[in-house]
Order: C-alpha cells, then sequence, then structure tokens
C-alpha cells in the first residue's frame, strides 16, 4: 500500500469488491502517505484523490477540480439526476468519462464509520459547503479504497 493507483488497470477490476489491506509483515496498519494518489471508488464510479492525511482515526483526500473520473450513468447514457426519483433507482448504471466540476472536494472518512463527509467551495469560493455521503465503510486495497453508496 501507500505506491499510489496503478495505471492502465481496467475500470471493471477497480470496481470489483475487495478485502480490507491487511496489517504489514511487523503486524503494523499500513497507511497510505501524505502526497500520495488513491482511487476512491464505489460500485459505480472510480476517482483519483490526493492523500492529505491517513491514520487510525481517518482518512482525508483532496479531490481537485477539473480531475478525470468515471462517474454513473444510466444505461442509455443520460445522467442519473436527469429522472425523478421514482425511476432513478429503477435502471442500472453505466461509466462515463467525465471531470470533477467545481473548485475541488476534500473527503473525510472516519475508519470503520458508515459515511463521509465531503467539504466544497461555493462557485464565488466565499462559502464552504458540506454533504454527508451515507455508505458502507471503507474497505482497502493497494489502489485504495472502496464502499458502496446507502442510498
Amino acid at each position: 500500500m501507500g505506491r499510489g493507483a496503478r495505471r492502465g488497470t481496467h475500470p471493471e477490476e477497480l470496481l470489483r469488491a475487495t478485502e480490507p489491506a491487511s496489517p504489514d509483515a511487523s503486524g503494523e496498519a499500513t497507511y497510505f502517505p501524505p502526497g500520495s494518489t488513491i482511487l476512491w471508488r464505489y460500485r459505480h464510479s472510480v476517482a483519483p484523490l490526493r492523500v492529505v492525511e491517513d491514520g487510525p482515526r481517518q482518512l482525508v483526500a483532496w479531490l481537485p477540480g477539473g480531475t478525470p473520473l468515471l462517474r454513473p450513468v444510466l444505461p442509455d447514457g443520460r445522467d442519473v439526476r436527469s429522472v425523478g426519483a421514482h425511476e432513478m433507482f429503477r435502471h442500472g448504471r453505466a461509466l462515463r468519462r467525465d471531470v470533477w466540476h467545481g473548485y475541488g472536494s476534500l473527503r473525510i472518512a472516519p475508519r470503520g464509520r458508515p459515511w463521509s463527509v465531503w467539504i466544497f467551495r461555493d462557485d464565488i469560493r466565499d462559502h464552504l459547503r458540506w454533504y454527508v455521503n451515507l455508505e458502507a465503510p471503507h474497505r482497502r486495497d493497494e489502489l485504495g479504497v472502496l464502499s458502496d453508496d446507502r442510498v
């Protein structure tokens, strides 16, 4: 762990369920070093984030604006949010290449907790905004972290 994401990995490989990372040979927990790039994955999305802090309490990572990523769309290519809530969860998902819009997002994932907090700046960059994402506790592997949305 800690070397960051591998290049050239097929998106399907990135989305597969993984086992949590085990301690290293010394029995010590392993963490991603600050400045390394990891993949923050959900079942239907993949984004490379820069590690700010990783330790026994939490993982903190930064997603700069304009970063290329894979995001979920409906099988016909429409944006997931382009349909009403009654239809949003009745369809499968496909992946589309996109970029992170806005000024970036600082993500904080407490260890073993079923949520993460995402902090944003608004378009004027004067105000902070935040969002709590309800999700399964993050699992770790050599590429980064993997979770599933709960909503």
